[in-house]
């Protein structure tokens, strides 16, 4: 607990000094933790713990790039010995791309609509 509390205080430090800075190492910090406790629920137990209901094994991490607005974050993805690690944290981001992408389509198509409506006497074109 206390390790966290000192990570905390540093990302704080770290966003009074440079605020875009800062909000990069919060959301890496985040994220992070969000895949760990997913891994964990994956897994059914916490490190180190010998349970019945262990579903798999940690296997280390990998490094992982993820792009936001902010810029490029380095995220740290869970691994599992048993099976593939799922994690929300890039298929929320996905979700955000398509969406972006899809209303390009969408203004991109209007517009061709418009030109065509404009030069051709065809109605409901």
């Amino acid at each position: 607990m206390q390790d966290q509390l000192e990570v905390v205080k540093e990302i704080i430090s770290s966003f009074l000094k440079d605020s875009k800075d800062g909000k990069k190492d919060l959301m890496e910090w985040f994220l992070n933790s969000v895949m760990e406790e997913e891994a964990r629920m994956q897994v059914s137990s916490l490190p180190y713990e010998r349970t019945e209901n262990r579903k798999g094994h940690r296997n280390g991490s990998r490094t992982r790039t993820l792009k936001t607005v902010d810029g490029k974050l380095e995220l740290k993805k869970p691994q599992i010995r048993e099976f593939p690690f799922e994690t929300h944290v890039f298929e929320r981001y996905s979700r955000v791309e398509k969406a972006q992408f899809s209303n390009a389509g969408i203004i991109h198509t209007g517009s061709i609509h418009k030109e065509c409506h404009e030069r051709c006497s065809i109605p409901g074109c």
